[in-house]
């Protein structure tokens, strides 16, 4: 009788009641994110079949601020081969001279260099005259500016140049959008900028 009571195989159906209510919640999560990707899979398929036609932006004027090397000379190249005239501004006019005049040569755009900080309010309303008074009205923003001060650590920058790295990679992009007012920037034209980035390095 005891080996009986010590003998309990209700445990293992248990055991296996728990097995299959995992696989059950298991099997209800897959199919759950397989329904909740549809929608993407979708659109990945129509995008790929239905090749999309870039907008045509040949003739627009863009102000490229930080173009004169890297990624803003990056962006500010392609759009000239797109055809767009280029403003390039930032704080080292030789830089942006030398940019303006690569991409005139190589891309038949106008293109000028204006030298501006635009982590200052004032230099930032003075772009926005020059430009429109030398290349027309702008067309397109890219606000590329961006500043890596410091030598080593955060913890090692001195207060100042902590305090200038905000005042570039944070304030100015909220300087150069109000100061510079430029109303025919659409988000359309962002969408723009991430496309053409991403094409440039695909290739």
């Amino acid at each position: 009788m005891e080996y009986y009571e010590s003998y309990q195989p209700a445990k293992v159906e248990n055991n296996f009641s728990r097995e299959l209510k995992f696989l059950g919640n298991s099997l209800v999560l897959i199919l759950k994110s397989i329904f909740l990707s549809i929608p993407d899979l979708l659109f990945w398929l129509i995008s790929f079949i239905i090749k999309h036609k870039p907008k045509n932006i040949s003739g627009q004027l863009a102000v490229v601020t930080g173009g004169s090397n890297g990624i803003g000379k990056a962006i500010a190249m392609r759009l000239a081969e797109r055809g767009c005239n280029i403003a390039i501004a930032n704080r080292n006019l030789l830089e942006g001279q030398k940019t303006a005049k690569e991409i005139e040569e190589k891309f038949n755009v106008k293109a000028k260099a204006f030298k501006v900080d635009v982590s200052k309010q004032s230099e930032v309303a003075k772009l926005k005259v020059d430009v429109e008074s030398s290349l027309g009205t702008v067309d397109i923003l890219v606000n590329n500016a961006g500043l890596l001060g410091l030598k080593n650590s955060l913890l090692e920058g001195t207060p100042e140049e902590i305090q200038q790295i905000i005042d570039v990679n944070l304030t100015s992009y909220f300087w150069v959008i109000l100061r510079l007012s430029f109303k025919t920037v659409k988000f359309n034209s962002v969408k723009l900028f991430f496309r053409l980035l991403e094409n440039f390095f695909q290739e």
